[in-house]
């Protein structure tokens, strides 16, 4: 029997070693790729065609560089590479013997240049970068790459002088970048002129350094159809030798082809833009935005249909304005199929120009609109079909009356620090107010309907306000430094109320909590109350809450205690203590934050059969866990 085995396992490794020498792809995934062993085997399979070493977590990268040095030489027929993820920090010189090679992918290493053996791969098409952020240089030889197709150089945000003569790798598809740069050696915008079979996205920074419009021309961007996202990037700067006229010819000969899909015009100091930004022409064009144009105050795209109706841009779904301060005229039209409006860092002018462009808006962005004080309803009333709304920064703000946007589902008001009051839509499902200092009142139109489901209230304001309670599903109030008081009573009556918060409420109602909870709650996050832990007493918990967080800030709790059941809870009282907090054991997660006096949980941990997750947080007291409970501690 011995010998039939012996001959058996003989077999097998003759077998298996057979098979790995004609494996044509291997992928290394985890821990695999720094596994010394796998990596010296891969020598033998001199077929090999693909190899993919893709880690996660921890590997040696010394003993990975080391191995490859060796390894790459003997695989004289691989077409892919690739090395991604750490793999690696710096790049192999040997890739040169791969002379086969078609994909060779370095995304997310810390490589901080390329060989100049690369050059040598002169059947290359494939070049992956991508996330690469120590990278800064290419080899001089680069332009030897004649058969390049895609060059990935999204996130190298030291590249700053582009591969010198890239202009003439005339097979190029895929140029994500280029970062326009002075010297004779320097990226112009002209050497785009060639690269006719641009695909994709592409990002054109440094157009500040382009003094000739004559060779924004010759970039002949028109002529590139493959182009669905393009982006274009001054300086945010302000330099002497700048020039109004300059940057608005430079950008007036950069019109692409109708068929773009997003624009991203940043930093852009004209006061105007020429005619093709917002053309109808452009009927392909979905998103659209205008980033730091602080010099930019008038936008006019003046085009009617048969009926004499301003349109324009038939499929536009985004408009995103971000600090363009000077902004204060714009006449774009009509854009039925606009969805999203972003208004950021603006003036209450332009938002109220361009707030009536479209009556589908589904979500509108309101984020420090200087000289917005009020918010009045005639200006929203078209606006039906609006489902969320987001208000920010808007410290001018004091008045918010809404209750005719009929459809709005997700209302966040934050650090608007003078508005007083606002009258919510009664449908709304998710509300949250951060931070608005002065907020006094909340209304709502008429009774809520049934599926209201959110309401967050989360404000350091300086008088005391009533919450008016709504059937909820989820219910939050965080940090509201004079948060006095609220039904707390009737907390029983919302059948539908599943998840709650109340943290960091220093003014509640000092007999909150006080054992009545919504029969079906399942999360229940709180503490940090006017109420010290220590005195809240029994809580009957309902079967139902399965996910607890506790915040012991100045609770006064020393240990922890399981109720088993509600036997338990009204008949043995007396073992319990004022600092010991009772745990319902229905419990699969508890997280723990800021205890200082707790020292133990090894007994109560035993007691919580159906315990799963436990996280515990800034417990400096805490002294022994179970070895088979999972947890997180810090």
């Amino acid at each position: 029997m011995h010998d039939l085995i012996n001959d058996l396992a003989t077999s097998v490794a003759s077998d298996s070693k057979e098979a790995f020498d004609n494996f044509r792809h291997v992928s290394l995934v985890g821990e695999q790729c720094g596994s010394y062993r796998k990596l010296k085997e891969l020598q033998r399979a001199k077929r090999l065609r693909s190899l993919l070493l893709v880690p996660s977590g921890w590997v040696d990268v010394d003993l990975l560089d080391n191995v490859l040095v060796e390894l790459l030489p003997q695989l004289r027929f691989l077409r892919v590479l690739s090395l991604t993820n750490g793999s690696i920090m710096e790049a192999p010189k040997s890739i040169c013997h791969l002379k086969h090679l078609r994909y060779l992918n370095f995304s997310y290493t810390e490589i901080i240049s390329l060989p100049e053996q690369l050059s040598d791969l002169y059947n290359l098409q494939s070049l992956l970068v991508h996330g690469c952020v120590e990278l800064y240089s290419f080899p001089e030889s680069f332009r030897k790459l004649i058969n390049l197709r895609h060059l990935d150089l999204c996130n190298t945000l030291k590249v700053e002088r582009m591969p010198l003569r890239i202009g003439g790798l005339t097979s190029l598809q895929t140029l994500s970048k280029v970062n326009i740069t002075e010297g004779a050696n320097g990226f112009k915008i002209s050497d785009l002129k060639d690269l006719l079979e641009l695909k994709g996205r592409l990002s054109i920074m440094g157009l500040d350094k382009v003094i000739n419009p004559v060779e924004e021309k010759d970039a002949n961007l028109h002529q590139k159809k493959g182009l669905g996202v393009l982006k274009m990037e001054w300086s945010d700067e302000f330099e002497e030798s700048w020039s109004e006229l300059t940057e608005y010819e430079v950008l007036k000969a950069l019109r692409p082809h109708h068929k773009l899909e997003i624009l991203k015009i940043s930093f852009y100091m004209g006061t105007t833009f020429p005619n093709w930004v917002g053309d109808p022409p452009f009927d392909r064009l979905t998103k659209l935005t205008f980033y730091g144009c602080r010099n930019w105050e008038r936008w006019l795209t003046i085009r009617c249909d048969d009926t004499g109706t301003t349109r324009s841009l038939p499929h536009l779904r985004k408009i995103s304005i971000k600090c363009c301060p000077n902004l204060s005229e714009i006449s774009i039209g009509l854009i039925p199929s606009l969805r999203i409006l972003e208004i950021r860092e603006c003036s209450e002018i332009a938002l109220r120009s361009i707030i009536g462009a479209s009556s589908s808006l589904v979500r509108l962005v309101m984020a420090d609109v200087k000289g917005l004080t009020q918010i009045n309803e005639e200006e929203l009333m078209h606006l039906g079909a609006l489902g969320k709304l987001d208000i920010s920064f808007c410290n001018e703000l004091r008045y918010l009356s809404i209750s005719v946007l009929v459809s709005l589902q997700e209302l966040c008001v934050a650090r608007c620090k003078k508005l007083e009051s606002y009258n919510c839509s009664s449908g709304v499902e998710e509300l949250q107010i951060l931070f608005c200092g002065s907020f006094t009142s909340l209304a709502f139109s008429t009774l809520p309907s049934s599926h209201t489901e959110s309401i967050i209230i989360d404000c350091h304001n300086k008088k005391e306000k009533r919450l008016g309670f709504l059937p909820l599903r989820c219910l939050q109030i965080r940090a509201c430094d004079n948060f006095c008081s609220f039904p707390h009573e009737h907390l029983q009556s919302f059948t539908s109320l599943e998840e709650m918060e109340i943290i960091g409420c220093p003014r509640m109602d000092s007999s909150f909590p006080c054992g009545l909870w919504p029969r079906n709650i399942s999360t229940l996050r709180i503490g940090d109350l006017k109420k010290p832990m220590s005195e809240w007493g029994l809580l009957n918990f309902p079967t139902s809450l399965v996910e607890l967080s506790l915040y012991g800030i100045n609770s006064g709790i020393t240990s922890f205690a399981v109720v088993e059941d509600e036997i338990e809870v009204y008949t043995n009282t007396t073992t319990t203590t004022s600092l010991e907090f009772l745990l319902p054991s229905s419990l699969v997660q508890l997280k723990l934050f800021n205890f200082e006096d707790v020292e133990s949980l090894s007994e109560v941990l035993q007691r919580l059969k159906g315990l799963k997750c436990l996280y515990i947080k800034s417990c400096p007291k805490l002294k022994d866990l179970p070895q088979t409970t999972s947890y997180v501690m810090r």
